[in-house]
């Protein structure tokens, strides 16, 4: 299986659609689903159980992070998975220092291509196209084969807020410095 990885600045309308159909296929493998937020960097809602889910899918989610910068996974030219990301953004968690980073927001692989390095070439494409510079993220706790890849890629961590999306469920921030 040879995936292509490009990054794409500016995303056409084909590549959109595809882009929304890869969240709505998997808003539910999110913690909370991607369909029960209203940004990608923003307060995550789920602490208190209380989750609005949009029957629509992920459309403020989508209408949020079409305008970032993309990396995608291509095979036979359909995406078969993406990375955004944030250019100089600033990070601010609280009780930490804000900084500025590249932030990495939402990945998705399909499920026939993880496995394949997409997702730790994602990574590759933004820390190399920003040398120098700080690429940060944040997860949930169990994400073992997100964590498992920041780990490959040198990423440490540098926040946990517990609980921050139910019991047991800690949001991880992670930061490689350049």
């Amino acid at each position: 299986m040879d995936i292509k990885i490009i990054f794409q600045d500016v995303l056409t309308e084909g590549q959109k659609k595809e882009i929304w159909e890869l969240l709505k296929a998997y808003d539910h493998e999110f913690v909370p689903p991607l369909s029960a937020r209203n940004s990608a960097f923003k307060k995550i809602p789920g602490k208190d159980g209380n989750l609005v889910i949009n029957e629509e899918g992920p459309v403020v989610y989508f209408n949020e992070i079409i305008n970032y910068k993309f990396v995608l996974a291509l095979l036979d030219e359909k995406i078969v998975g993406f990375m955004t990301y944030i250019p100089n953004h600033t990070v601010a968690v609280e009780g930490y220092e804000p900084f500025v980073a590249e932030y990495a927001s939402t990945a998705i692989v399909t499920p026939e291509c993880r496995g394949q390095g997409a997702m730790k070439r994602f990574y590759k494409e933004i820390i190399e196209r920003n040398p120098g510079k700080n690429v940060a993220t944040r997860t949930w706790s169990g994400n073992e084969a997100h964590l498992h890849v920041l780990a490959k890629h040198g990423f440490e961590l540098f926040a946990t807020l517990k609980d921050d999306r139910g019991p047991g469920i800690d949001t991880v921030y992670y930061i490689r410095r350049g």
